[in-house]
């Protein structure tokens, strides 16, 4: 099932000065504007600011800051000392990148249809938790997952995979926090009911018609030791469809409108993140 936050949603396009610091303020005027709470540092170049809860209580921080280099910093933190590692997004002058974000979770990216670009990704949140989990998790109110394709201020590897360029493969690498522990860069992929995360399947899911099928994103990231591998919730505001669209194309599906996310101009076995939008 879709798991709609019922609130603020911000979906905003602006083009860059060439400054980490215009980053995190756009940064900061959206997640504000969705329905987060400033913690510190509102108007600074290090600020904090948090979700609001989610109906069973959980949410995250997220800390941004310009410190200098080439790259404004993004990391997420708990209540206390815990702080993950640094999620690192490039602001290069003249091109346009795209803000949206919910009262629970943000994407920040460059816009277009190039998906080899690096340090142009950076996505935080807290994830919807069935209630068996929510008993699970009960004792550890923060929890956050990170998607991203920069993990330093001079990534230059390629770019294997995030979730604008595919939701399975490689996926996208970012922390977690997770049961009071942060956690370093893992790999995830989103899966659910119609999208298999069987990495050698060559095609995309149907029903017998050639009608695309839609699905909740459940996000998988692996289990301790990395043998395994593990749901760790769903992504607010969005949906997974087997039918490759353009990057930030427009779509009405089930009567509402979605902003394509994952970028899929040929036929991929991965499918197409889509988020929820009020354009």
């Amino acid at each position: 099932m879709i798991q709609y936050s019922d609130g603020t949603v911000v979906d905003t396009l602006f083009t860059s000065n060439g400054t980490r610091r215009q980053l995190i303020d756009q940064w900061e005027t959206a997640v504000s504007t969705a329905g987060w709470s400033v913690v510190s540092g509102g108007g600074s170049a290090d600020k904090v600011y948090e979700t609001a809860a989610t109906p069973d209580g959980f949410k995250i921080r997220v800390r941004a800051k310009d410190v200098g280099g080439n790259c404004a910093q993004f990391s997420m933190k708990d209540n206390g000392a815990l702080e993950s590692d640094i999620s690192y997004t490039l602001p290069v002058n003249g091109f346009p990148y795209r803000i949206w974000a919910n009262k629970y979770q943000y994407f920040l990216f460059r816009s277009g249809t190039d998906m080899t670009v690096q340090r142009a990704f950076v996505s935080m949140g807290v994830p919807w938790l069935p209630s068996f989990m929510v008993d699970y998790m009960q004792a550890f109110p923060y929890a956050g997952w990170c998607g991203r394709n920069g993990s330093n201020d001079t990534d230059a590897n390629p770019v294997s995979g995030s979730w604008r360029k595919m939701v399975t493969g490689t996926g996208s690498a970012g922390p977690d926090i997770w049961r009071g522990t942060a956690f370093a860069a893992q790999t995830k992929v989103l899966g659910g009911p119609a999208l298999p995360t069987n990495l050698s399947m060559g095609n995309y899911v149907t029903w017998e018609d050639g009608t695309h099928q839609l699905c909740e994103p459940l996000l998988i990231i692996p289990r301790t030791g990395g043998s395994s591998y593990m749901i760790a919730g769903q992504l607010w505001d969005a949906i997974l469809n087997t039918k490759p669209y353009d990057s930030e194309a427009v779509r009405q599906i089930t009567g509402k409108s979605w902003r394509v996310l994952t970028h899929q101009a040929t036929v991929l076995t991965q499918g197409t993140l889509m988020l929820l939008t009020n354009i």
